[in-house]
Protein backbone atom coordinates (compact mmCIF):
# COMPACT_ATOMS: atom_id res chain seq x y z
CA UNK A 1 0.00 0.00 0.00
CA UNK A 2 2.80 2.15 0.96
CA UNK A 3 4.09 2.32 -2.83
CA UNK A 4 1.21 2.74 -4.10
CA UNK A 5 0.10 5.91 -2.15
CA UNK A 6 4.15 6.96 -3.36
CA UNK A 7 3.45 6.77 -6.96
CA UNK A 8 -0.01 8.51 -6.52
CA UNK A 9 1.73 11.31 -4.51
CA UNK A 10 5.27 11.60 -7.21
CA UNK A 11 2.58 11.56 -9.82
CA UNK A 12 0.59 14.45 -8.14
CA UNK A 13 3.27 16.81 -7.87
CA UNK A 14 6.03 16.15 -10.39
CA UNK A 15 3.67 16.21 -13.15
CA UNK A 16 1.36 19.36 -11.58
CA UNK A 17 1.91 22.60 -11.07
CA UNK A 18 -1.40 23.27 -9.16
CA UNK A 19 -4.60 21.18 -7.46
CA UNK A 20 -7.96 21.84 -9.01
CA UNK A 21 -9.85 19.43 -7.53
CA UNK A 22 -10.26 16.15 -5.64
CA UNK A 23 -8.44 12.99 -6.69
CA UNK A 24 -10.89 10.12 -7.40
CA UNK A 25 -9.80 6.31 -6.91
CA UNK A 26 -12.43 4.25 -9.03
CA UNK A 27 -11.44 1.08 -7.40
CA UNK A 28 -9.21 -0.21 -5.18
CA UNK A 29 -7.42 -3.48 -5.24
CA UNK A 30 -9.98 -4.54 -8.44
CA UNK A 31 -8.71 -7.36 -10.13
CA UNK A 32 -10.39 -9.04 -13.45
CA UNK A 33 -8.20 -12.18 -13.43
CA UNK A 34 -7.85 -13.51 -17.27
CA UNK A 35 -6.32 -16.68 -18.54
CA UNK A 36 -3.14 -16.09 -18.76
CA UNK A 37 -3.19 -15.32 -14.83
CA UNK A 38 -2.50 -11.20 -15.06
CA UNK A 39 -5.18 -8.57 -14.60
CA UNK A 40 -7.20 -6.63 -17.74
CA UNK A 41 -6.83 -3.10 -16.05
CA UNK A 42 -9.05 -0.90 -17.66
CA UNK A 43 -9.49 3.17 -16.72
CA UNK A 44 -12.61 4.23 -15.97
CA UNK A 45 -11.92 7.86 -17.29
CA UNK A 46 -8.58 6.97 -19.67
CA UNK A 47 -9.98 5.20 -22.01
CA UNK A 48 -7.08 2.56 -22.04
CA UNK A 49 -6.49 -0.57 -20.19
CA UNK A 50 -3.49 -2.68 -19.56
CA UNK A 51 -2.48 -6.33 -18.39
CA UNK A 52 -1.13 -6.07 -14.66
CA UNK A 53 -0.01 -9.07 -12.45
CA UNK A 54 -1.76 -7.87 -9.03
CA UNK A 55 -5.13 -6.39 -8.34
CA UNK A 56 -4.97 -2.49 -9.09
CA UNK A 57 -6.04 0.48 -8.56
CA UNK A 58 -7.79 2.74 -11.22
CA UNK A 59 -7.55 6.73 -10.63
CA UNK A 60 -7.93 10.33 -11.57
CA UNK A 61 -5.53 12.26 -10.33
CA UNK A 62 -7.43 15.89 -11.09
CA UNK A 63 -4.55 18.24 -11.09
CA UNK A 64 -4.49 21.54 -13.11
CA UNK A 65 -5.73 18.78 -16.09
CA UNK A 66 -6.72 15.37 -14.77
CA UNK A 67 -4.22 11.90 -15.26
CA UNK A 68 -5.67 8.88 -15.59
CA UNK A 69 -3.66 6.00 -13.41
CA UNK A 70 -3.88 1.90 -13.46
CA UNK A 71 -1.51 1.20 -10.58
CA UNK A 72 -0.59 -2.82 -9.33
CA UNK A 73 1.71 -3.43 -6.77
CA UNK A 74 3.10 -6.46 -4.97
CA UNK A 75 3.57 -7.22 -1.09
CA UNK A 76 7.54 -6.43 -1.99
CA UNK A 77 7.02 -3.11 -3.07
CA UNK A 78 7.17 -3.59 -7.14
CA UNK A 79 5.03 -1.40 -8.46
CA UNK A 80 3.53 -1.26 -12.21
CA UNK A 81 1.92 1.68 -13.38
CA UNK A 82 0.15 3.12 -16.57
CA UNK A 83 -0.45 6.77 -17.18
CA UNK A 84 -2.16 8.98 -19.46
CA UNK A 85 -1.57 12.37 -19.73
CA UNK A 86 -3.92 13.92 -22.04
CA UNK A 87 -2.73 15.98 -25.25
CA UNK A 88 -2.82 19.88 -24.52
CA UNK A 89 -1.90 19.33 -20.94
CA UNK A 90 1.23 19.17 -19.21
CA UNK A 91 3.37 21.34 -21.52
CA UNK A 92 6.75 19.90 -19.60
CA UNK A 93 5.79 16.33 -20.25
CA UNK A 94 5.64 16.68 -23.58
CA UNK A 95 8.77 19.18 -23.99
CA UNK A 96 10.94 16.22 -22.24
CA UNK A 97 9.57 13.66 -24.86
CA UNK A 98 10.62 15.66 -27.41
CA UNK A 99 14.40 17.06 -26.03
CA UNK A 100 14.42 12.86 -25.11
CA UNK A 101 13.94 11.52 -28.41
CA UNK A 102 17.61 12.87 -28.95
CA UNK A 103 19.08 11.50 -25.85
CA UNK A 104 21.61 8.63 -26.41
CA UNK A 105 20.80 7.16 -23.35
CA UNK A 106 17.17 6.12 -24.30
CA UNK A 107 15.68 3.71 -26.90
CA UNK A 108 13.40 5.47 -29.25
CA UNK A 109 11.13 2.84 -31.21
CA UNK A 110 7.70 2.05 -32.78
CA UNK A 111 4.41 1.00 -30.76
CA UNK A 112 1.37 0.46 -32.98
CA UNK A 113 2.52 3.21 -35.09
CA UNK A 114 3.68 5.34 -32.26
CA UNK A 115 7.12 7.14 -31.09
CA UNK A 116 7.91 5.61 -28.17
CA UNK A 117 11.00 6.39 -25.93
CA UNK A 118 12.63 3.37 -23.13
CA UNK A 119 14.95 3.87 -20.80
CA UNK A 120 16.11 2.06 -17.70
CA UNK A 121 17.42 3.96 -14.34
CA UNK A 122 18.90 2.40 -10.87
CA UNK A 123 18.45 4.51 -7.84
CA UNK A 124 19.64 3.89 -4.02
CA UNK A 125 17.95 5.16 -1.53
CA UNK A 126 18.46 4.36 2.77
CA UNK A 127 19.74 1.20 1.64
CA UNK A 128 17.69 0.03 -1.00
CA UNK A 129 18.31 -0.36 -4.83
CA UNK A 130 15.89 0.62 -6.92
CA UNK A 131 15.07 -0.57 -11.05
CA UNK A 132 12.61 1.65 -12.97
CA UNK A 133 11.85 0.47 -16.42
CA UNK A 134 9.66 3.07 -18.45
CA UNK A 135 7.86 3.15 -21.58
CA UNK A 136 6.58 6.83 -22.72
CA UNK A 137 4.18 6.54 -25.55
CA UNK A 138 3.37 9.71 -27.98
CA UNK A 139 -0.01 9.20 -29.08
CA UNK A 140 -2.63 11.84 -30.84
CA UNK A 141 -4.61 11.24 -27.30
CA UNK A 142 -1.48 12.21 -25.32
CA UNK A 143 1.38 10.94 -24.02
CA UNK A 144 0.87 7.15 -22.00
CA UNK A 145 4.16 6.57 -19.53
CA UNK A 146 4.22 3.06 -18.29
CA UNK A 147 6.20 2.62 -15.16
CA UNK A 148 7.50 -0.64 -13.28
CA UNK A 149 9.54 0.24 -10.33
CA UNK A 150 11.22 -3.13 -8.45
CA UNK A 151 13.44 -3.27 -5.06
CA UNK A 152 16.25 -5.16 -6.47
CA UNK A 153 16.56 -7.01 -3.40
CA UNK A 154 13.20 -8.53 -3.00
CA UNK A 155 12.25 -9.76 -5.96
CA UNK A 156 12.55 -9.64 -9.84
CA UNK A 157 9.55 -7.95 -11.49
CA UNK A 158 7.09 -10.41 -13.45
CA UNK A 159 7.17 -9.81 -17.06
CA UNK A 160 7.68 -6.75 -17.77
CA UNK A 161 7.74 -6.93 -21.82
CA UNK A 162 4.36 -8.18 -20.87
CA UNK A 163 2.81 -5.17 -19.57
CA UNK A 164 4.36 -2.61 -22.20
CA UNK A 165 2.65 -4.78 -24.95
CA UNK A 166 -0.40 -5.23 -22.90
CA UNK A 167 -1.72 -1.45 -23.64
CA UNK A 168 -4.83 -0.73 -25.78
CA UNK A 169 -5.57 2.64 -26.49
CA UNK A 170 -8.65 4.28 -28.56
CA UNK A 171 -7.59 4.82 -32.50
CA UNK A 172 -8.15 8.02 -33.95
Amino acid sequence: MKSILCVLVVCSFLLSPAWAGEDVVHRSQATNLQSNGWHLAQSTEGEFSVLVPWPFWDTTINATTPMYTIISASRHGTTYTAILIPKGTQPGVFETFESDLANPNMEVGQYQGHTTIYGVDSTEEDGFKMKNHTKRIKTESGIYILMVVSLVQNERPPDIEKFFKSLMFPRI
